[in-house]
């Protein structure tokens, strides 16, 4: 014996099913399927050690992307031992996030914003816990921009070490032998001289 369905069965089902369709659209639009993005690199002469897959991209501490590979090396000469980091900035972060002004520039592409004295630095998001990510800023009056790709695959951002990092490098360049002898001559001195 057959059961007859009826009409009002068959277009509860049809609504819920384009209500169900319409939810997904919905959902699925906001996140990065239907976001651009660009991939764009960088090569840090540093460690690495505390950076890693999906590590915030920032600019000037602005969530813009994610690193999405960190490397060891890539299209880069046999001698060159910086470390590439490849990261994917996303259209939909630079609008919602650095306002109409970037908006403006993404049709051009993602990394038109990017001038020629951006440059990218590795910064502690906690000290306590050594996790890093990369923060990208304009800086005035930048030393010349390295690059290391041997053959142009990625739009690529130079880099720059941080601040603790170049009085690392200056430290490390300094005589401490020399300064030791200094500082004993003229604490011999002034005990010279009090007496």
């Amino acid at each position: 014996m057959s059961t007859r369905v009826k009409p009002a069965t068959i277009g509860v089902g049809v609504a819920f099913g384009l209500a169900l369709a319409a939810a997904g659209v919905v959902l699925f639009s906001s996140s990065s399927w239907f976001s651009r993005t660009e991939e764009c690199i960088a090569y840090f002469d540093g460690s690495l050690n505390g950076l890693d897959d999906g590590a915030p991209v920032k600019y000037r501490g602005v969530t813009i992307g994610y690193v999405k590979r960190v490397m060891v090396r890539y299209n880069q000469a046999p001698t060159d031992n910086a470390m590439p980091v490849l990261m994917e900035i996303h259209e939909r972060l630079i609008i919602d996030r650095l306002g109409p002004e970037a908006a403006a520039q993404v049709p051009s592409g993602l990394s038109a914003w990017l001038t020629e004295n951006t440059r990218a630095t590795l910064e502690a998001e906690s000290l306590l816990t050594g996790v890093l990510y990369v923060n990208i800023e304009v800086k005035w009056n930048p030393a010349p921009p390295v690059f290391h790709q041997v053959e142009k695959v990625y739009p690529e951002i130079p880099t720059e070490a941080t601040r603790i990092q170049q009085i690392l490098a200056q430290l490390t360049r300094v005589d401490l032998a020399a300064l030791a002898d200094r500082l004993t001559g003229l604490i011999t001195r002034l005990a010279r001289d009090r007496k």
